[in-house]
């Protein structure tokens, strides 16, 4: 019984993560405050055949959650830097062509405001450090065209979360609804919801893709029948 609710919950998540939008290379902005594991979904997604390097604060990066998204091998293709101070999360960022390689495909990098506004260091100080290490995220990920995934953190005043919005090329707002979680940004948004391995939408959804509507440039949401 036990094993198969666990094939139960991995085709379940299979199902999530072949719904997600495609990242393209460059930054994009996660914006989500909730609790459920999206940055291990999507780098679950991208680590197929490469590998990731995560710095992380605030303890996001959860090798529970990212083992049962994208199974065991994936701990052996995800690096792992965490940070405690401003300073120790400047130097990871400023460092960072030291973590990557060809086979690096994706970096994660949540709350990434977090640490230069909790207090540690006053505000124009932690503003300049952030934006350094942003600058320099942005020029790595150009020049190696490497995927970049970051995000707020959700327990600061916040005063710094505008410079996540001025590196980054695109965004993905994700919501939770009473079908799962809910994906969007310019060019896409979640129409379809794997449910106990049925996909669930609505009937206007189903009418249009019946009439050959698409939505967005990724297609791959269209799947449903009747």
């Amino acid at each position: 019984m036990k094993q198969k609710h666990i094939e139960k919950n991995r085709k379940g998540l299979n199902a999530v993560i072949s719904l997600l939008p495609d990242l393209e290379k460059g930054i994009t902005r996660i914006q989500y405050s909730g609790s459920k594991p999206v940055f291990q979904l999507i780098v679950g997604k991208e680590l197929e055949n490469r590998e990731c390097v995560w710095i992380d604060t605030e303890n996001h990066s959860s090798t529970y959650a990212l083992t049962d998204i994208a199974g065991e091998d994936a701990l052996e293709k995800t690096y792992i830097g965490r940070a405690f101070t401003p300073f120790q999360h400047h130097q990871l960022c400023m460092k960072i062509e030291e973590f990557i390689d060809a086979e690096t495909e994706i970096i994660a990098i949540p709350a990434i405001n977090g640490l230069y506004e909790d207090g540690q260091i006053n505000k124009k100080e932690g503003e300049k450090l952030l934006e350094e290490a942003l600058k320099h995220i942005k020029t790595v990920a150009d020049r190696n065209e490497i995927k970049v995934i970051l995000s707020n953190s959700s327990k600061t005043e916040g005063e710094l979360e505008y410079l996540a919005g001025v590196y980054s090329h695109d965004y993905i707002s994700v919501n939770e609804t009473s079908q799962g979680l809910k994906f969007s940004n310019n060019n896409f948004k979640t129409l379809i919801y794997p449910e106990s391995g049925v996909l669930q939408t609505t009937l206007p959804v189903w009418m249009d893709t019946k009439r050959g509507k698409k939505y967005g440039k990724n297609k791959r949401h269209i799947q449903a029948t009747p």
